[in-house]
């Protein structure tokens, strides 16, 4: 398996070559920022509650804890683009949760890191995250800090207790 040794997350800068191809630069470079800003604010999140996020060339960011294991898929979400980048994230964690499920612990929870919350039409994907028991973040266009949903939560809320300064959305 390509790149499965954790490192500390905050050794690493940019995005991963998946190899050479014809491509914007500076449209690459403006998501590759926007990227490590939403992963910085979860690495700050972990670390303001005493864990060190790990990553690798596959899981952006990955918390372990006693029994539990939280992996973090962070998207950067241009305008339109909401719902591809949410399906991405999701095909991503489920196949990242099976291709890592002999280092993972017992208890394996996925988080999406979006730069914008689902709204309009695509709002209906915090409710399908929930169902598939997913969490959501979202960077909070009002506050500039990060939001989720109430369960998100309750979901990482055992793991990462800050979690519950965080703005919040009832999906009931």
């Amino acid at each position: 398996m390509r790149g499965n040794s954790f490192a500390e997350s905050t050794n690493r800068y940019g995005t991963r070559a998946r190899g050479i191809r014809h491509e914007d630069c500076v449209s690459s470079e403006r998501s590759s920022y926007r990227h490590w800003v939403l992963e910085k604010a979860i690495v700050d999140l972990c670390v303001s509650n005493g864990i060190t996020p790990l990553t690798n060339n596959d899981i952006d960011l990955l918390v372990q804890s006693n029994s539990t294991s939280i992996i973090f898929e962070v998207k950067f979400c241009p305008v339109g683009k909401v719902g591809t980048q949410m399906r991405n994230a999701i095909s991503q964690l489920l196949e990242y949760r099976f291709l890592y499920r002999e280092r993972l612990r017992a208890d394996v929870r996925l988080c999406v890191v979006s730069e914008r919350r689902p709204s309009n039409r695509v709002g209906w994907m915090l409710s399908y995250l929930e169902s598939l028991g997913i969490g959501i973040i979202w960077k909070d266009e009002q506050g500039g800090g990060l939001a989720c949903s109430d369960f998100t939560k309750r979901l990482l809320g055992d793991v990462l207790p800050g979690i519950s300064e965080l703005s919040s959305v009832s999906m009931s």
